[in-house]
This record gives structure tokens, sequence and C-alpha cells, in this order.
């Protein structure tokens, strides 16, 4: 078989014929005679026994779409096949020196391939109406190199893998399949998939380096017998264009995360505080909406789904705590709420104020703890209300900083 280095120049003979000097129409009409004087139906083999070898190399033109949610590609391609035509040979010097010439391809033989993985349909042919199909040719060279060439929109199925969202990449195979349960045809991809010249995608870009074709060869039990069918698997990887749901979720999500820390720096008399943490938690709830919108509805789950969530879980704990640390600020001596809590809390603030003045140089080594707590207990609450205060600001930014280092080292190592 003829490698692909004639394809370019094939690709002029869908039009023009390849001649030198004069050219008497005469000297054409007879060429195609005798190129169209066997059925088209029957195997270009000499041996019906041999099978026809085609070439396939295919052009990635642009991607149009990729749904992960119903898992489809939609991209514009090119398919070019090569195989050799033992009954389309001819001597140069009897036809007036024609080397190449094209021929209808409703009068030639064509050979039966499908897209195994199609989605609305598994048909190569995107003809539009009869007279695109009409008007299509193909190429044959005089040493009986036949070349066939069909650009069209198609849709593929492949499986989204979005657990690294936004940088998500996916891989998408285009599987052709030799349907000739006579085993006449083989396939084999000498190029494989040129993506060089690709048209850039708002969103979606293949992968550098990442195309390849590989053959394989399926057995079909067809009624009492079976039989083996070529097919070629086309794999490319896409990668999302990650700027925009970086500067639109991430980025945002982040922010909200670090200013819900601060909630505990506002007055707890400005009663701002629990109006402000359940304002970023619907925040959350509604960039969460935003991303579960994107992404499909599976096991398989996101990485950004799972950041999410624990911004939520942590702005809801905040929120608890805000509220937490109202009472506590609020919260009268002669009530009998003297749950274990509260005793906890004025026990590590009765501890940090006796290490703090353990510290203080000039200070009584004989004071008593008991002088700590003054004979109005309203203040005394609101002291130990502000440490509470201080000890949920830092272990909420300790989270934050421990959770975006261990998101973004995640995303790093991938």
């Amino acid at each position: 078989m003829m490698g692909f280095f004639r394809v370019t120049i094939s690709l002029i003979f869908y039009t023009n014929l390849s001649v030198h000097g004069t050219l008497i129409y005469t000297e054409v009409e007879n060429l195609h005679k005798a190129l169209t004087n066997i059925s088209k139906d029957i195997k270009p083999r000499v041996n019906q026994t041999d099978r026809v070898n085609i070439d396939v190399l295919l052009s990635v033109n642009a991607i149009q779409d990729y749904d992960e949610i119903s898992g489809t590609l939609t991209f514009t391609a090119s398919f070019l096949f090569q195989w050799n035509d033992e009954f389309k040979t001819w001597e140069n010097n009897k036809y007036g020196g024609i080397t190449a010439t094209k021929l209808p391809v409703l009068k030639t033989w064509m050979p039966v391939l499908h897209l195994r993985n199609g989605v609305d349909s598994n048909s190569l042919f995107t003809y539009r109406n009869n007279m695109e199909i009409k008007t299509s040719t193909k190429a044959y060279f005089a040493d009986g190199t036949a070349i066939f060439g069909i650009i069209g929109m198609y849709q593929v199925s492949c499986e989204s893998d979005v657990t690294y969202y936004p940088f998500d990449e996916h891989k998408c195979v285009i599987s052709l399949l030799t349907l000739d349960f006579l085993s006449e045809t083989t396939l084999t991809s000498m190029f494989g998939i040129d993506s060089g010249a690709s048209s850039p995608h708002a969103e979606w870009a293949i992968k550098a380096n990442s195309t390849k074709a590989v053959k394989r060869s399926l057995t079909i039990q067809v009624a009492a017998s079976t039989t083996i069918q070529d097919q070629i698997d086309f794999t490319i990887i896409i990668k999302r264009e990650h700027r925009f749901p970086i500067l639109n979720i991430v980025l945002p999500v982040t922010s909200l995360s670090l200013v819900q820390t601060f909630v505990f720096l506002l007055p707890v008399d400005s009663g701002e505080r629990t109006s402000f943490s359940f304002t970023l938690i619907l925040t959350l709830v509604v960039f969460m909406t935003m991303t579960s919108e994107r992404l499909p509805p599976s096991n398989n789950i996101s990485i950004i789904n799972m950041y999410l969530l624990h911004q939520l879980f942590s702005s809801i704990l905040t929120t608890a705590l805000v509220v937490f640390s109202i009472r506590l600020y609020y919260k009268d001596e002669h009530s009998r709420q003297d749950k274990i809590v509260y005793r906890l809390i004025l026990f590590i603030y009765l501890c940090s104020l006796k290490s703090c003045f353990n510290r203080r140089k000039n200070e009584d080594d004989t004071s008593d703890e008991q002088d700590i707590m003054r004979n109005d207990t309203k203040p005394c609450w609101e002291n130990v209300a502000m440490f509470f205060d201080k000890m949920c600001l830092w272990f909420l930014f300790l989270t934050f900083v421990i959770a975006q280092t261990v998101y973004g080292l995640v995303f790093i190592l991938h």
C-alpha cells in the first residue's frame, strides 16, 4: 500500500485532471469509460479472495462542543481514505499523459465504514442533499491508488471525568469500524490523527501530544459463524480552559471562605454577626448550585464539589460558633444554665489569664484567681466571650490555611 505522501496533491485532483500539455476531452471520456466498465459492487481485486487494505487519516478541524453531563463530543473533522484499486490502472501515454483523474462516488467501489460510538448517527457520510452526493468524487492515480475524502460534523460518546474540575481532562475515542461480514477489507492508520490545524475553542483544547490511533480486531458472531472486523480507535484528550471557572467560581469561594473567619471581629452589640454568617451560607449554596449544574450527576465526585461542601460545613460551623458567642456574651450569672460547656470555656479563660499573669514580672505571685472575677459578672462574661472570639478566629483561620494548602497540593500534584 502506498503512503499518504500524495494526499495533498490528490486533493487538487478532486477538481482538476493531472496532465502534461494539451488534453482533448475525448481522451478523458475514454479513460472514464475504461475505469467505470466494472460494477461498483465488485471488490477492487483481481483475486476476489484478497482483502482490500484501507489506510485512514483523521484530521480534527475544530471542537464544536463537549457536554460533560451527556458525555457527547461534537467536532468537525476530515477523513481521508486510501486504498489500491487493481481495476483502475492505466498507462499514461494511452490517454494523453493523464496521471490522475476523478470519478463519481456513485459509480465506483466504496468501503463500508461506520462510526461505532456515534451518538445521533453512525454514518460517516454527512451529505445534506442529493446534489452533494452526485457531485462527490474520488481521486484515482494511474498506478491504481484511490483517495477519497469527506468532511462533516460528528457526535461521538465520550465518558467524562470531572474529578479535577476545572483542570479536568477527558479521553475521547473516535472508533471507526468496518461493517463487512465477508471480511473483504482491513483498516490501518499510518499517520493517525492530525490536529495541528485545529481551530481554537473558547472552552476546550486538544492536549498536545495526546493523539494516537490503535487498531483492534473484533470478533462478531453472525448466525452460526463468526467474522472478524477491524476497528481503528482514534484517541484524543481534550482539556478545559480553566481561567474562566477559576475567576468565577474558585476565587470567589476562596475569598468568601477567608472573609467568614473575620465575623468574630464584628462587635457583638452591632447585631450584624448572625446576618453576616447566614448571608455567607446562602452565597456558598448559590455557588454549589452553579457548579452542580455543570457537572454530571454520577458517582465520580469532583474535588471542587468536596471543596465547596467543606466550605459550606465550615460556614455552618462558623454560624453556630457565632450564635454561641453571642449567647456567652449576654450570659446572666443568676441563670441556671451552668452547663459543662460554659465551665470549660471559663476554665480555659481563667487558665489563660493565670498564665498571662505569671509572665508579668511585677505581678504578685500570691494573687488569687478569684480576684479575676469582678463583683459584676456581666463584664466578666463579656471578657470570656471576647476570649472565645479570639479562639474561634484563630481556629477558623488555621483551618482555612490548611484547607487551601491541601486542595492546592491536590491540583498541583495532578
